[in-house]
């Protein structure tokens, strides 16, 4: 998990092999090559550079390595809220980055992406009975609004010219 946003680096750990770490996303405190996979959950919205982010991630991933990202989808209801919203609370706050102009950063850096999904079609409403009268929106937004999912996942691998990974 990686908090965006704080400068300084605390782990906790939950057992020998798995770590959380909080850190600044625009410089990790990590060697070149450390991680077999990174994940930045709904934390590139709040990088001033989310380009620099990106680019310290594709640096601490290893070659054939994965990088998972989620956002929030500035062309769906979400991001008709945030737009001509008055909330000043995350996530209305905070920018929300196009999926094409995502995967355009990923391809210059060097990562092929392998998947996508969109999801949370249902309009962001607070109260609980609307929520549950649009409950709908969940089961028909893939086959008719594809592109109008409030939340995208994306997959990518970093790809290395001239590597060959050798399993051992």
């Amino acid at each position: 998990m990686l908090e965006v946003g704080r400068n300084r680096a605390m782990a906790q750990h939950l057992d020998q092999q798995v770590s959380f770490v909080e850190g600044n996303a625009e410089t990790l405190a990590f060697g070149d090559r450390s991680f077999d996979a990174y994940t930045i959950a709904f934390g590139i919205r709040n990088v001033p550079r989310s380009d620099a982010a990106l680019r310290e991630a594709y640096r601490v991933v290893r070659p054939e390595g994965q990088i998972v990202l989620s956002g929030f989808n500035p062309f769906s209801l979400y991001g008709a809220k945030r737009y001509f919203g008055r909330a000043q609370t995350p996530p209305w706050n905070g920018n929300f980055i196009a999926l094409y102009r995502l995967k355009d950063w990923l391809t210059l850096l060097g990562f092929d992406v392998v998947g996508g999904r969109l999801d949370g079609y249902a309009p962001p409403f607070r109260n609980e009975k609307w929520l549950q009268r649009s409950a709908f929106f969940e089961s028909i937004g893939d086959r008719w609004w594809p592109i109008g999912g409030g939340v995208y996942f994306l997959r990518a691998t970093k790809r290395v010219l001239g590597m060959r990974v050798l399993t051992p």
